[in-house]
């Protein structure tokens, strides 16, 4: 088509997130058309970050060295994962991002 082509990519799980905010989300997603929408549900635990400190304190990473870590909520359980998974199966271009090798490059 024409125009500018945009595509979206957003992380999902940071501390506060629910299937309420996942809702949410992917209306707004369905609203703008983006050409591609990629979801991640693990978020980059940054060192000094304060998401970094709430995984440690967690035990769900280990201490942040130079090699990247990556924080998966306790929130995102099963019922999310699936209901993000009908979601983008839902529409070609939406796609779930589970290969961290992917994020690492």
């Amino acid at each position: 088509g024409e125009g500018l082509k945009f595509c979206h990519f957003n992380y999902f799980g940071a501390p506060g997130e629910d299937l309420q905010s996942l809702e949410k989300l992917f209306k707004v997603m369905e609203e703008v058309e983006p050409d591609a929408f990629y979801i991640i549900y693990v978020l980059p635990a940054l060192p000094g970050t304060p998401l970094a400190e709430l995984a440690r304190r967690e035990g769900s990473i280990p201490e942040i060295g130079i090699e990247p870590v990556f924080y998966e909520s306790p929130a995102v359980d099963d019922t999310i994962k699936d209901y993000i998974r009908q979601h983008v199966d839902k529409h070609e271009n939406w796609f779930l991002t589970l290969d961290l090798d992917c994020l690492l490059g």
